[in-house]
Parts: C-alpha cells; structure tokens; sequence
C-alpha cells in the first residue's frame, strides 16, 4: 500500500523488514526473498538513492544467475528493476536494452498481457520517449493502454501511469487537443481511486488545466478548477494546501481570461 501511495520510507521501512523475515525464513536463493529485496532496491531509487539501489540490484542479479533459469519470473522483474535504474539516471539507451530484453522473454514464455510484459512495455515506451523515438513510443504506449484496461480494468492505477505518459508525449508534441483527453481519462481515475488532494492526481490535473488553456477553452479550465476545489473541500476542509493554490488559480483565470 506505501509503495502504491508513493510513500517511500514507509516502503522501504516494511519492506526491508519483510527480507530481513524472508532470509532468516527462505535464505537468501529464495525467489520470496529476492523478491522483497527488489521492492526494497526500488523503494531506494525512489528517494534517489543510485548508488544504494544499485549495489543491492547487483547482489540479488549474482544471486538470480545461480539461483533461477534466464527465463524465470524472478529473473524477468530484476532486469526490469535494472532497466528503470538505468532510466532514472539518464542512460536511456542502457534501459532500453534492458526493457527490451524482459519484454521478449515475457512475451515468450507468458504472453504479451502478462503484468511483466506490460510494465516492461510501458518502460521501453519512456526510453524511446527520452531519446526523441516519440512515433515509437507512441505507438507502443497506446497498445499498453489498451492491454491494461483490458487486463486490469478500466480504472486501474496502472493504466492511468500509462495515460499519463501518454498525455506528457501528445503534449511535448504541441498536440493539446488529443493529450487533453489521457489527461481527462488519468484524471479521472486517479481522483476515483486516490482522491482530490492526492499529489499524483492533483499534478494530473493541473496538467489537464493547462492544456484547455492552451486550446483556449478557459470555461472549461474554470469548470474543471471549481469542481476540484469542492472536492479537495470536501475531503479535507479549507486548510488544505491546495485550497489556496486552486483559488488563486480561479481568481486568475476569472480576471485575465473570462
């Protein structure tokens, strides 16, 4: 639940408690083991820890090579950990190659629906992106947007990561008009399943209000603004930060462009 809410020192705190249980229990060569230890490397590289996250992915990609088959499952998320390592850190070209690599052996050996295949599908999009390949990684962002709806529903968190990526691409591109409708979409989801004053659905939200103002389309703009005020209102009073920063926001819009 930390890990999904973002909240990484609480993620890290469990999960690190979770290994130390699981190697006392399995030993270090147990795919349960390695497995706490891979949401605890990427707790790290979610606080920015590099060098940390790193050191530990190595360990556990010794222990895999000794342990499991290439083409296990364990094997498979280490080198999709390994490849979002390399992306947070800019060797996009690196990550690539890794992302890659894990999508062929899940599509292989468990189809291309499968949860590994689908998370290294979303990555290998981010690196084409992050190389200027935006035609590329449209293509396969699209295709995985349709999978996870299907496969997790149509208001998963995971094909709301996917949209959003997707809406940043259009974006970039100066495509407003078709990156306002992922932008709807993730908007939607993210504020059914985490609510008005959670920070990844509040930021998709101003990412949506900025682009009807870019098409001009600023009663919209306005609408979309109020009705995420009444919400953030609704669940947390008027002491939320957000309250001031919307209403600013509105009071702007209403002098300058309505």
């Amino acid at each position: 639940i930390a890990e999904t809410l973002g909240e990484n020192e609480d993620s890290e705190s469990w999960f690190r408690r979770l290994a130390q249980l699981r190697l006392t229990t399995y030993g270090p060569r147990s795919e349960d083991t390695i497995s706490s230890l891979r949401h605890l490397s990427e707790a790290m590289l979610s606080q920015r820890r590099y060098s940390e996250s790193e050191e530990l992915l190595w360990v556990m990609v010794n222990l895999a090579k000794t342990s499991f088959k290439s083409t296990d499952r364990a094997t498979a998320k280490l080198t999709c950990s390994q490849a979002r390592l390399m992306f947070e850190q800019g060797r996009f070209e690196d990550a690539e190659t890794l992302w890659r690599m894990s999508l062929e052996i899940a599509k292989t050996y468990w189809g291309s629906e499968d949860s590994i295949a689908l998370k290294a599908e979303a990555g290998l999009a981010c690196a084409l992106k992050s190389q200027g390949r935006l035609a590329e990684s449209e293509a396969l962002l699209r295709r995985n947007v349709e999978k996870l709806m299907r496969v997790r529903g149509k208001n998963s968190l995971s094909a709301s990561k996917s949209m959003w990526y997707l809406g940043s691409l259009l974006m970039k591109e100066g495509r407003y008009e078709d990156a306002a409708i992922w932008w709807k979409k993730c908007t939607k989801i993210r504020l059914l399943r985490l609510g008005p004053t959670d920070q990844a659905a509040f930021e998709t939200f101003s990412l949506l209000g900025k682009c009807y103002f870019k098409l001009g389309r600023y009663s919209d703009t306005l609408k979309s603004g109020q009705e995420w005020l009444e919400a953030v209102k609704k669940v947390s009073g008027l002491g939320h930060e957000y309250v001031n920063e919307l209403e600013s926001w509105l009071e702007t819009m209403v002098t300058e462009k309505l």
